[in-house]
């Protein structure tokens, strides 16, 4: 399974921390434009399929920190809840 980080046009983005499952991480940093700009990628394997991601960012346009969570179901897609 491979997982990057990328964000659609609009202000840099500081990415502190991804974490699947509340049991492992992937890389993050700067994050610019665009989707297929996607920064460091992780490549995993002998783990179940995600079924959360939690996202720690700074943005650097409003100089504030957010966390993000998801739920992830790979038959429907995800419902993302921002903290």
């Amino acid at each position: 399974m491979s997982i990057g980080i990328g964000a659609e046009k609009g202000p840099i983005l500081m990415v502190g921390e991804v974490t699947l499952d509340e049991s492992w991480s992937v890389p993050a940093g700067a994050i610019g434009c665009c989707w297929g700009d996607g920064g460091a990628r992780a490549f995993v394997y002998d783990v179940p399929f995600p079924s959360k991601v939690i996202v720690a960012w700074y943005d650097m346009d409003t100089e504030l920190f957010r966390v993000g969570e998801a739920k992830i179901d790979n038959k429907a897609g995800y419902e993302f809840i921002q903290k």
